[in-house]
């Protein structure tokens, strides 16, 4: 069987489909990954096969490959112009037209797309071949696409000869998000649901030198800090959560992320250590707390491992990620503006001495580890495909 996966050119797109890739290629299915031609070298370091499609552009550079999304961030439309206008419209129409043009030289049997990918969907309705959508996060972030997208994507539909939007989810949905972290989505009711247990996905398979330090840790409490792949030049936020952190006793990790330098961050005592990159399968063993953007590859790699949560949500699905983090009682919750002198090292100090957080991220850990499998969601894909 040939599986064609299809994503943006983000980090936090492709790494939550990478287990079911590899799952599916381990029975012995073709299975290739589409993106932009920059992004090429993150789909090799995933291990599964990468072909070049759609626009050429990266994420974690918006503005590079689309200059105007200046202005709308500008005038706080940012979000609705990269659902609406880049996700729904452009990239889609070029991505659609790519995947039928390798469709000639490769049978594809079924495509699996991203929530925020909708060239697998128009191919896939165009090419009579079953779609699959693998969820990134809640299924809240499917409903959202309808909300903020429809227009375009109705409008994309009839383009190519579809009316409504029932094209875009198809029937089948391989849902990641753990039962108590998810939220309802009336306008989103698959015809098949699949279950997949969210298995932290990171290079660790000898495409990073690990840092040195990286084995002293464990005599203190140890705090990671990172802003994600994409939201990591914000404003100067990541400078100002580790000045504060400076005065907690512990070992302080900061991932400055793609396209930052860490001496960007300044010189920094010895208790604070700043890489561009470590993976997080090895750091997290390691840690006692997390603070990041309530993204969900960070959030769910640290539920994972039972962590607690300081969550800064800047944006994307962020804010509703960290609202069910606060509920459940797995961490604390500050907004951009209150990460203010004091503010992060208190509450990163309440997180390590109350063992409430803990036992509570623990209970999270212990519902993710009763999840299907990978192996169980290919067998799904595969029923999808016959």
């Amino acid at each position: 069987m040939n599986v064609l996966f299809t994503t943006q050119p983000a980090y936090g797109h492709l790494h939550p489909m990478v287990p079911l890739g590899r799952a599916l290629a381990g029975f012995g299915h073709d299975v290739r990954v589409m993106s932009s031609r920059s992004f090429q070298p993150q789909l090799s370091a995933s291990g599964l096969v990468g072909i070049v499609g759609g626009m050429d552009w990266l994420e974690s550079d918006i503005a590079g490959g689309f200059p105007e999304y200046a202005e709308h961030r500008a005038r706080g439309e940012s979000k609705r112009y990269l659902q609406s206008e880049i996700f729904g419209w452009r990239t889609a129409r070029a991505m659609a037209s790519d995947i039928e043009s390798a469709a000639r030289g490769w049978r594809v049997d079924v495509i699996v797309r991203e929530p925020w990918e909708f060239g697998g969907a128009v191919a896939a309705a165009k090419l009579g071949v079953p779609c699959v959508l693998h969820g990134v996060g809640s299924a809240a972030n499917v409903e959202e696409v309808f909300d903020l997208a429809g227009d375009r994507l109705r409008e994309l539909g009839n383009e190519v000869g579809f009316e409504g939007l029932n094209w875009l989810s198809g029937a089948t949905y391989i849902d990641p998000c753990p039962p108590s972290l998810q939220q309802a989505s009336p306008s989103f009711n698959p015809e098949h649901h699949q279950p997949i247990r969210p298995e932290p996905f990171d290079t660790t398979d000898g495409a990073t030198v690990q840092p040195a330090w990286l084995d002293g840790l464990g005599d203190r409490p140890v705090v990671y800090v990172g802003l994600g792949t994409v939201m990591n030049r914000w404003g100067g936020l990541l400078e100002r959560i580790v000045e504060d952190l400076r005065q907690v006793e512990a070992d302080i990790v900061v991932t400055a992320g793609p396209g930052r330098d860490p001496s960007d961050l300044g010189t920094q005592p010895d208790n604070v250590h700043v890489e561009e990159y470590v993976p997080l399968t090895l750091l997290f063993p390691k840690c006692d707390v997390v603070v990041c953007h309530a993204g969900w590859g960070t959030t769910i790699t640290a539920l994972s491992h039972g962590l607690p949560l300081l969550a800064v949500p800047l944006g994307a699905d962020g804010p509703r990620t960290a609202a069910r983090v606060h509920q459940l009682g797995i961490g604390t919750v500050l907004t951009p503006d209150e990460v203010r002198p004091g503010a992060i090292a208190a509450h990163v100090t309440n997180l390590i001495t109350d063992p409430s957080y803990r036992r509570a991220a623990e209970t999270a850990r212990n519902q993710i580890d009763q999840m299907p499998t990978p192996d169980v969601a290919a067998r799904f894909v595969e029923a999808a495909a016959s």
